[in-house]
């Protein structure tokens, strides 16, 4: 599940791996839209779970 902030704060729960993530973060500008912004979290999430599980 993601949860996504209009200043990038984004929540990734992994119910699976029993993880949680969470993003705080205050960009200058509010973005509306997570197209931008999803992909590359998700990435980064991923890499942090992977990591976790090994």
């Amino acid at each position: 599940m993601w949860a996504s902030g209009i200043y990038r704060q984004i929540i990734m729960v992994n119910q699976a791996q029993k993880l949680v993530i969470v993003q705080w973060s205050i960009w200058p500008k509010a973005e509306p839209s997570m197209l931008e912004q999803l992909p590359e979290a998700s990435l980064m999430f991923n890499a942090i779970a992977n990591k976790l599980a090994s």
